[in-house]
């Protein structure tokens, strides 16, 4: 009686812990049509890339949150006329979650409790994002109070989880040796899009077809000795992909064919669309001195920053437009650098919002 008294007690224990045992950063994540991973750690071993964080940091030090954190994991859903939902995790070191607070407090971030949980907030236009610590070594973040709820649910195993997504799987099993690797379900979207692949459906009745079954878009970034970026279109069948690639590259000569085309870089005029394993890949590769203009003038713009953060962001949002070749460019680059030639094609995400 003894015995089985006691067998008992330690089943009903093991039974009380399991339940109170805190969940894992990764557990708050919930299930999504997208994700984007951030490797921290491969960003700081590849030249381009951490040259490029350092001058993020001057540029925009509520970049610091992200820099800080090891890897930063965002899941996202957008249904059709809704506001899109994010949710983020960042890990890091111990000591990193009460650093992206305090940073956060710095440029405006209020306490504040949601699903009552101790948090800060921040505002970003008519949006409010929440931050909340749930753990020495990291923190959640929200793109509203009705996300933080579900991925609040989601830790309590009541929502499906990223950890069990064949795409998020995908995604992290991707991001080990990238800097950046962002997953997207395309299956709901290609199906939306389709109506308006009628003109495509009568040049290229196949590759419209095949446009379709595109299950997922996988991207990918790097910055080692000069930006490279491959996109990955997931398909099922290899005839499909061939049809696919057709298509694409039809596009590409019939782009080259514009009374402009003289004037793009040599790497948009080198690309092509080609098979794989996996689908239909596109490489961009950006030439290395490209690169380096593009470093010269964000480092030189990062010296003219004005420390107010609504200052900073009016600027950041003046140098943007200018990027984009527009009249009255920064002359604070280099003489050999300007914006409209030495702004990479890839895109650099920032880290969720803070």
């Amino acid at each position: 009686m003894t015995r089985n008294f006691l067998m008992g007690a330690a089943a009903g224990l093991a039974l009380v812990m399991t339940g109170c045992s805190k969940p894992a950063p990764l557990d708050y994540l919930p299930e999504a049509q997208g994700y984007l991973m951030l490797n921290g750690k491969t960003a700081k071993e590849q030249a381009g890339a951490a040259r490029f964080m350092k001058v993020l940091e001057k540029i925009s030090p509520e970049a610091n949150t992200s820099t800080d954190a090891d890897k930063v994991y965002v899941a996202f859903d957008a249904a059709p006329g809704s506001q899109p939902s994010m949710y983020g995790v960042l890990t890091g070191k111990a000591g990193m979650a009460d650093k992206v607070i305090a940073e956060a407090k710095k440029q405006g971030a209020v306490d504040a409790t949601v699903d009552g949980e101790a948090a800060v907030t921040m505002k970003q236009g008519d949006q409010t994002a929440y931050l909340v610590k749930v753990g020495e070594d990291a923190v959640v973040a929200a793109g509203s109070e009705a996300d933080f709820r579900k991925m609040a649910a989601t830790a309590k195993r009541k929502n499906p989880a990223a950890v069990n997504s064949a795409l998020f799987g995908k995604t992290t099993g991707k991001a080990g040796s990238h800097v950046l690797v962002a997953t997207f379900n395309t299956g709901s979207l290609m199906q939306q899009v389709a109506p308006q692949l009628g003109l495509l459906a009568m040049i290229n009745p196949k590759g419209a077809e095949a446009a379709k079954k595109v299950e997922r878009l996988t991207v990918t970034a790097d910055w080692a000795e000069q930006p490279q970026m491959v996109v990955q279109m997931g398909m099922s069948e290899t005839a499909d992909a061939n049809d696919l690639a057709s298509l694409i590259n039809m596009g590409l000569q019939q782009l080259l064919s514009q009374p402009n085309a003289a004037q793009m870089p040599d790497f948009v005029k080198n690309l092509k669309a080609e098979t794989d394993e996996e689908g239909v890949k596109l490489e961009v590769i950006v030439p290395k001195e490209m690169g380096e203009s593009f470093l010269a003038f964000v480092e030189e713009t990062a010296k003219s920053m004005p420390a107010d953060p609504k200052a900073r962001e009016s600027m950041l949002m003046d140098l943007l437009q200018n990027m984009g070749g527009e009249p009255g460019a920064p002359q604070s680059a280099p003489d050999s650098t300007t914006p409209s030639d030495s702004m990479p094609t890839e895109p650099v995400t920032p880290a969720p919002p803070m």
